[in-house]
């Protein structure tokens, strides 16, 4: 049989302190882990556990923290030490040597989780292992020496190779666990090699192990007994005269249906402890999948073996043994498209689970119908949030490149009838790691007005508010016709939200200033202000340009811990200025799928949420699963509980953050960059020229356009003056990037009146590589005398109405024949010259009636580089007052010298230097230093333990580091 030793504990008066420090660190995180409520109406039992014992469930760290680390390594062990609560225990694979070492190690086969095959290519062989045959580097066939090596693998490649294998005596010694248990496997295949257990049996203590019978699949067979286990497991009674407890998958006790539901609990638990054995469970872990019910929530697993008010296991053995629990902070918990993780967004069900597991604010994101009904959903592309690529609407798919590069069937193409009519989807942000979200539901519900939305909020009496987001307000009012702000603003009046009786408070949220704007003149609604971008700062100018639009401001996660390759490397200080500044920090999106959490939150979404919660001190919490926060928000029982800290996950990779560019900071000119790109990309009309862009503008396009192309549209045609002298725009082809211009005073007239010299400037624009240069020679005597007979082709004369006798006026192409004068300058002798460009290719020799048309035709000039690339990255070129230099500003919000980046500056660098860091036993140490500051509650917790019956133990599941 499979039996596992436990309660080894070894005595060392010398680690009494220690011991007690250990405690107190770890024992917040146990009183964390089940002050929570296992649905959204089970609240925590109040009396004592319902284990065996009635003492707190035990954690069970299989392999150390084995869900980052490496299984089974000295990190791995450590780290569970420090993050998990005190008496929790550490647990050994035990596997013997050849020459009868007993290592800790995942696996009978050394090559299922270590490089042995790399460094013993030649060692592969095969053994019938209880029957089986079983092929491979198995331990049995190398010495403990052979062993000492740094190969142990990791389910992230980031700390392959770094620890080497542990004996369990290097456990007892330099771990020191308060309690081992040893996984005692193929016990008969062991004897058959003639090892035995005796120098592992040795080191049990004066009152010897405890027994645990480990149970494995229902229908695999028991090598010693010969029978299934799930027959064994009819017989409790006979279970009990060997061992004290039994170990079992979760699914004996919570059985799963095909699609990953929860079935009705088995009476397994209750059973056994009539029998009189304790019951563990195996098998939790943060990055595996978990019942649909949970909401890839590892938490809320976890209370569901613990503390479900009819059974407590016994205890749990978990690859991450750390849970973080909550305080009551004064946070707001704020929906994103309501329960979105559950139902699909903005639907009736969202929201009605939203409120129902502790919301406090839940949102609205309004869009538009073509006949002009404000409704919720979370895209204003139906295809992203219905079924409605299945329909025959799929016909009304449009472009509009200023909502979307790509086309989409959009909101204001179909009627709210219409739009009613459409299934809702539930989005699957993670498909590409195959997690799908709540499958069972993932087409319920139904979309709702604004005025459902706003009733359905007015007549609940646990939410304090509601927040509508309002986006491309712009283009709906110009292009489509459908003012959202009116919209909006007569939809609140029309249920009442103005009357002054309802105390539901409004927040109107918009990443586009000039929207608050609007709705600050025409409302006395909250506004918040969404920074739909990754910043490392922000200027005073901007928080002061920003208070006098918003109320409160909306950051992503990024923007106040700052990632290198998953991990968190510090912690901003935007949050912090921005409160200092009276703007209260609402922070999005949390979720709960694990993959969305840098490495560093453990694969726990309550551990993120503390962390920027406690560590952060955000104001508010934006999440697709309110359930999880409002949960965490409800936590009376971790006032002192430390977030993660940055940095500190970092010391134990091979890789650490180069010297980077600094990050962005977030300026005044940002606060209307989203503003800017929305102008700056439509293009306007100005006389007899339409299409428009930069480097021209008008009056109230000044970002739009370079501070020299300012146009003048009153006389029927776009002309912009340089030195006094206009130019005309003849053609503007912005998909060739061509520009042709020609002067004014020249079309049609040879002979202007005065006319002067003026240079188009370059610093937008650029000649046309094929431009020549002609002058303009007025009053000439005797010109003739000055250049050669070669020359005459590239001379013409041509007359002027007020031409005194004697004197003659000429047309000289300066670039192509200057080297045919006889070295004198030709103007010496007229009385005015004018110089101007003009295409080449229009003029090969001068005749006088050629040279009015080439005159009238203009000359062409090409778009600079920095605007051409700007276009190309589908962003909108202007121009920046505050550094007076170009700038691209782009459809996220963003801006720089391209888009080509979405959501990012181009100045952030690509990391791309490697650190090697001192050795693991070092970056251990080093995490102790840091965990040692929070010792000044240590008495507090202490206290708090003993007066308090506290269900905790600590859940968690494993990373997909794969991803």
């Amino acid at each position: 049989m499979e039996e596992t030793p436990t309660n080894f504990k070894p005595s060392n008066p010398t680690r009494r302190g220690l011991r007690a420090w250990m405690f107190l660190l770890c024992s917040v995180v146990l009183i964390q882990l089940f002050a929570g409520q296992t649905d959204a109406q089970s609240q925590r039992s109040r009396g004592p556990w319902q284990t065996l014992s009635g003492d707190t469930p035990l954690v069970i760290a299989r392999g150390g923290f084995s869900g980052l680390f490496p299984d089974s390594s000295l990190v791995a062990y450590s780290f569970a030490v420090q993050t998990s609560v005190s008496g929790a225990a550490l647990w050994c694979d035990v596997q013997l040597t050849k020459d009868g070492a007993g290592i800790c190690f995942p696996d009978l086969k050394l090559n299922n989780a270590s490089t042995i095959d790399f460094v013993y290519p030649n060692r592969n062989k095969s053994y019938l292992v209880n029957g089986v045959p079983t092929q491979g580097w198995l331990t049995i066939e190398f010495s403990l020496r052979e062993l000492m090596m740094r190969g142990i693998l990791s389910r992230s490649e980031k700390f392959n190779g770094m620890y080497p294998i542990l004996t369990v005596e290097d456990v007892t010694t330099q771990i020191q666990p308060e309690s081992f248990w040893l996984s005692v496997q193929h016990d008969a295949f062991y004897a058959q090699q003639n090892l035995g257990w005796t120098k592992i049996a040795g080191r049990f203590g004066p009152n010897g192990p405890s027994f645990v019978f480990q149970f494995l699949g229902k229908e695999e067979i028991e090598p010693t007994t010969n029978r299934t286990y799930g027959c064994i497991l009819s017989n409790l009674t006979f279970i009990k005269t060997f061992a004290s407890g039994i170990l079992v998958p979760k699914s004996y006790i919570l059985p799963l249906d095909d699609m990953q539901y929860l079935l009705p609990p088995s009476s397994l638990v209750q059973d056994a402890h009539k029998a009189g054995l304790q019951v563990y469970v195996s098998g939790f872990a943060n990055d595996i999948d978990i019942a649909h019910d949970y909401s890839f929530d590892p938490m809320t697993e976890y209370l569901s073996f613990v503390d479900n008010g009819n059974f407590s296991v016994d205890g749990v053995l978990s690859d991450f043994p750390i849970t973080a629990s909550s305080s009551i902070i004064d946070i707001l918990v704020i929906s994103k498209n309501g329960a979105s993780g559950d139902y699909p967004g903005c639907t009736d069900l969202a929201y009605d689970k939203a409120i129902k597991v502790g919301a406090d604010v839940i949102d609205c994101s309004v869009q538009m119908s073509s006949d002009g009904i404000p409704f919720c959903s979370r895209s204003i592309d139906l295809s992203n949030s219905t079924m409605i690529s299945q329909t025959p609407y799929v016909q009304r798919s449009t472009h509009v490149p200023e909502i979307n590069s790509n086309g989409g069937i959009y909101t204001f193409s179909l009627t709210w009838a219409e739009i009613r009519s459409l299934t809702p989807a539930i989005g699957n942000p993670y498909r590409v790691y195959n997690m799908f979200r709540n499958p069972k539901e993932k087409n319920s519900g139904k979309l709702i007005l604004l005025s459902e939305f706003l009733n359905l909020a007015k007549n609940s009496t646990s939410l304090s508010g509601v927040l509508i987001s309002v986006e491309n307000a712009v283009y709906l009012r110009e292009k489509q016709g459908l003012d959202v702000v009116k919209a909006v603003l007569d939809t609140l009046t029309e249920t009442g939200y103005n009357n002054g009786i309802i105390t539901t408070k409004v927040m109107i949220q918009s990443t586009e200033s000039s929207v608050l704007v609007d709705f600050k003149k025409q409302s006395k609604y909250e506004t918040v202000y969404k920074v739909d971008e990754k910043i490392g700062d922000i200027s005073d100018s901007a928080i002061q340009d920003i208070k006098k639009f918003a109320n409160a401001v909306v950051v992503r996660k990024e923007t106040v811990f700052s990632l290198f390759d998953s991990f968190i490397t510090r912690r901003t200080n935007v949050v912090e200025k921005l409160q200092k500044s009276k703007l209260p920090v609402y922070v999005e999106l949390f979720q709960n799928e694990f993959v969305s959490q840098p490495f560093d939150f453990l694969s726990d979404p309550t551990v993120e949420i503390n962390s920027y919660v406690t560590g952060a001190g955000i104001d508010g919490i934006i999440t697709e699963f309110p359930f999880t926060a409002a949960r965490y928000k409800g936590n009376q029982c971790l006032e002192t509980m430390a977030p993660i800290q940055p940095g500190v996950f970092l010391q134990f990779v091979n890789a650490l953050p180069p010297d980077q560019a600094p990050e962005p900071v977030f300026t005044d000119e940002d606060v209307s960059a989203y503003d800017h790109y929305k102008r700056c990309s439509k293009p306007f009309r100005c006389g007899d020229q339409g299409g428009l862009l930069y480097p021209f503008w008008i009056l109230d396009r000044e970002a739009c356009g370079n501070p020299g192309f300012n146009l003048d549209c009153s006389s029927g045609f776009a002309e912009i003056t340089v030195s006094s002298v206009k130019f005309r725009i003849l053609k503007a082809n912005y998909t060739s990037r061509i520009i042709r211009l020609a002067r004014s005073d020249y079309i049609d007239n040879l002979c202007p009146s005065n006319p002067l010299n003026g240079e188009i400037p370059q610093s937008a624009l650029q000649l046309a590589s094929d431009t020549g240069r002609l002058t303009m020679l007025y009053g000439c005597q005797d010109l003739p005398s000055l250049y050669s007979s070669e020359a005459y082709s590239y001379v013409t004369e041509f007359p002027c109405n007020d031409q005194k006798e004697g004197v003659n006026n000429y047309c000289v192409v300066i670039n192509s024949s200057s080297a045919l004068f006889h070295s004198r300058d030709v103007t010496e002798n007229c009385t005015k010259e004018v110089s101007m460009p003009f295409s080449g290719s229009k003029l090969n020799t001068l005749h006088p009636d050629t040279l009015k048309k080439t005159l009238e035709q203009g000359f062409e000039l090409e778009l600079r580089q920095d605007c051409s690339m700007c276009l190309d990255s589908k962003g909108a070129c202007g121009y920046n007052q505050t550094s007076r230099g170009f700038v691209c500003y782009c459809d996220d919000g963003t801006h720089g010298q391209n888009c080509s980046n979405s959501g990012k500056r181009t100045h952030e660098s690509s990391v791309n230097t490697v650190h090697k860091v001192s050795g693991s036993v070092a970056g251990v140490v080093m995490f102790l230093v840091i965990l040692s500051l929070f010792l000044c509650f240590i008495w507090k917790r202490e206290a708090r333990k003993r007066q308090q019956n506290l269900k905790s133990l600590i859940p968690l599941r494993h990373y997909t580091y794969a991803q």
